[in-house]
């Protein structure tokens, strides 16, 4: 399939008619895959998404802004203001078509307008360029067989919104069906349950009636049971879009309450006993500190005093010393001149003698004329030396070790001191509080509701194939029973056994295309990942559909480990496999493809995805997204870009070629 034009006439934000041109090009032997819409938010991006869907689909379209609202109520609310609503609306798609070998041109117009407060939709479809009644009232049905709603979803999406494909609670029933009809394995359990009616058809028509009543009795008992599933499935349908909004609420109101301070705020409690503690642990080293200063350590402020004063007691002992040699030498003197003048030694030589002893006596006297003022006493010069070779050296390291600790504990409290002061006010939080309460509430709510309804659907699958598998034993005892009484009781035995082989060959087909599928999806996600360490291989349940992810070990990978890009890449990659497995070739449409991405996870896109998601690719982005280096890396594969610009005062978008500062062909108007 290849959408070749899209048409919106007064369709939302689109005033007059605007036609788009969206098939690819070939151009020098390249294909030219890629169709480039650019728009700020709220310019109209989206718009052209839903515009495709409802020409398709009509009622049952998935849009982003219809958030169920009644069909003729959202049709209203798409009729641009300043158009007449006489006049009314209307999308038209056009694309053409391969099926078994041949190639046919379709074009799908839906209008609607209001008369009398009421809307009025019309519908027309053409076939290679002539009008088909026939279509135009089945479309509905025609549709399907061309392009299921099942599997549009797959095709045609929101990048922003397929985030819960790599979610552990993403709904794997929705996800199944939309794989088996992509892979074909619809049409086998269509096959099943052919025949199980053509069972019972044939059975009802050859039974000996003695057992109708007990059939009948289950038989109405396996209905009832399956309209309370089916109930309960919707209703349990019906709480997606709530649970949606409620957790993007719950995620809003904890940003606002982060960027309030709440986090500050909600560690005031702690911060404050660390302050205590901090408190506590100051006192004890100033009272240590304290402690130590009532001893000697107060002698560190006069140690070059204290080593002065053993420096003066050193030279007062010399002086005493040199002082009492003094005296003996003085003695010794008088004594030998005595005795060399009684040994009638010349006076001459007694000068000589007495000339050479008082030399001698001088030289000795360097010390001994030194004042004593100290005059310690022994044990006092023992008990500075200890103090300033060993005690004053303790005193000082633990000192310096005290008013280090002291210093860093003041500097730990000023900085608490500090975090604290940023705790906004509790009047100023309060709103945040009870935003982020109110929505845990609301949300604690509907999942209540929600695990309520899954485990009712559960309880109410098991009662209803429980009462299933007592219906289809009763009806094959009596089968059994009953001698082939005529062709029909035959028939039916070969419809049972249809349906066995068939479930076997379905089960078996489904394993083998889901290993497929599940190989093409770890390809994709390899291809696109950054971190390739950690997700070796994706493998999707054939019965379940459940996904799992697993690392090189061989242990799983649990999603919620995925950053909120790596969880879109992952869901981008789960779409792109599922295509690359689809023998249907549809268009990709990919809105807001980038919003989450970091600046690598997105080079990869722009690099590998975009050109290579499908044979024709409309991409609807931002100028933030795809900007300005991106865009020369896909101008390559553009086959045309367009510029969508909303004006406030004409509060209509209008439409220019080429993309937001880059000109290729475009749209007219």
């Amino acid at each position: 399939m290849i959408l070749d034009e899209l048409y919106l006439q007064n369709f939302c934000l689109y005033q007059g008619l605007h036609k788009f041109s969206l098939a690819p090009q070939k151009e020098k032997g390249l294909v030219k895959p890629i169709t480039l819409f650019g728009g700020m938010n709220g310019a109209g991006k989206t718009t052209v998404l839903d515009a495709i869907q409802l020409a398709l689909y009509g009622s049952r379209a998935k849009s982003a802004s219809r958030l169920g609202k009644p069909y003729e109520e959202y049709l209203k609310e798409c009729i641009h203001r300043g158009a007449n609503s006489g006049e009314g609306a209307s999308v038209s798609v056009k694309f053409h078509f391969h099926s078994e070998g041949q190639q046919h041109v379709y074009e799908v117009w839906r209008g609607w307008s209001l008369r009398d407060k009421s809307v009025r939709e019309r519908v027309r479809v053409t076939k290679d360029d002539a009008p088909d009644d026939f279509l135009s009232e089945h479309w509905n049905d025609v549709v399907e067989d061309l392009v299921p709603l099942g599997i549009s979803q797959l095709f045609f999406f929101d990048a922003e919104k397929i985030r819960f494909l790599a979610d552990d609670e993403t709904d794997t029933e929705a996800l199944g069906t939309a794989i088996k009809s992509l892979l074909g394995l619809d049409l086998a359990e269509r096959l099943i349950s052919d025949a199980v009616i053509v069972e019972r058809r044939l059975t009802d028509a050859a039974l000996d009636h003695g057992d109708d009543e007990r059939i009948s009795q289950l038989q109405q008992a396996l209905e009832s049971k399956s309209t309370e599933l089916t109930d309960a499935k919707g209703k349990r349908a019906s709480l997606e879009n709530p649970l949606l909004r409620s957790r993007n609420a719950m995620e809003e109101a904890k940003k606002a309450f982060q960027s309030a301070g709440g986090e500050h705020w909600t560690r005031r409690a702690e911060l404050q006993v660390e302050i205590q503690d901090l408190e506590r642990r100051i006192a004890e080293t100033q009272s240590s500190l304290r402690e130590a200063a009532c001893g000697d350590m107060p002698l560190l402020l006069v140690r070059e005093l204290i080593a002065a004063a053993m420096q003066r007691d050193d030279d007062e002992r010399r002086a005493k010393t040199d002082a009492a040699l003094s005296k003996v030498l003085t003695d010794r003197d008088k004594k030998l001149l005595r005795d060399a003048k009684k040994e009638k030694v010349s006076e001459k030589a007694v000068a000589v003698i007495r000339r050479l002893l008082e030399a001698d006596r001088s030289g000795r006297k360097s010390d001994a004329d030194t004042k004593l003022i100290l005059n310690l006493s022994g044990q006092t010069t023992t008990t500075l030396t200890r103090l300033l070779q060993k005690d004053l050296g303790n005193l000082e390291s633990v000192a310096q070790k005290g008013v280090r600790k002291l210093n860093s504990l003041e500097a730990d409290r000023e900085r608490l001191l500090r975090l604290i002061n940023a705790v906004p006010d509790d009047d100023m939080i309060a709103i945040h509080v009870d935003n982020v309460k109110a929505a845990a509430e609301a949300l604690g709510t509907l999942e209540g509701e929600a695990a309520r309804l899954d485990e009712r659907i559960e309880q109410l699958r098991r009662e209803r194939d429980e009462l299933d598998r007592k219906h289809v034993d009763l009806r094959q005892t009596a089968v059994k029973q009953a001698t082939e009484r005529n062709d029909n009781l035959r028939m039916a035995s070969l419809a049972h056994r249809t349906q066995t082989t068939m479930k076997e060959f379905l089960r078996r087909s489904t394993a083998q295309k889901i290993e497929r599928l599940s190989v093409l999806v770890t390809e994709s996600f390899a291809f696109l990942i950054r971190k390739h360490s950690l997700v070796d291989r994706v493998q999707i349940h054939p019965e379940t559909f459940g996904i799992e992810l697993y690392d090189d070990r061989g242990n799983v990978v649990p999603k919620g480990r995925l950053s909120e890009g790596e969880k879109q890449i992952f869901a981008i990659a789960l779409l792109w496999g599922l295509a690359k497995a689809s023998p249907r070739q549809l268009p990709a449409i990919i809105d807001t493809p980038m919003a989450r991405l970091d600046s690598e996870h997105r080079g990869f896109l722009v690099d590998r995805y975009f050109p290579n998601a499908s044979h024709q690719v409309v991409i609807l982005s931002t100028d933030t997204e795809i900007e300005r280096g991106y865009f020369e890396s896909l101008r390559p594969r553009l086959a045309r870009s367009y510029h969508l610009r909303y004006d406030e005062d004409e509060r209509a978008t209008s439409v220019e070629d080429g993309y937001f500062w880059a000109g290729l062909k475009g749209a007219s108007e």
